[in-house]
């Protein structure tokens, strides 16, 4: 008896599925030691790009307290 088509559909997605997982297993392992350096500079340049951001983030709030306490002040004219 033959199986019908949604069952060697099944089949196919599960093997396919499997060899998938398979490759990416063993292309971490090959590449074991350049995929962490790969990883650690990432997260090195996430860690300097938030302290940019948060830096200049402060920066701005300083310049705009500046602006206003420069606008709240009196005009002295001579």
């Amino acid at each position: 008896m033959g199986q019908s088509g949604n069952v060697k559909a099944l089949k196919s997605t599960v093997v396919v599925a499997g060899a998938l997982a398979f490759y990416w297993i063993a292309i971490e392992l090959a590449f074991k030691s350049w995929l962490n350096k790969a990883r650690d500079a990432l997260n090195k340049s996430d860690q300097i790009q938030t302290r940019t951001a948060l830096i200049t983030t402060a920066q701005l709030r300083s310049y705009d307290n500046k602006a206003s306490e420069l606008s709240n002040a009196p005009n002295l004219k001579p």
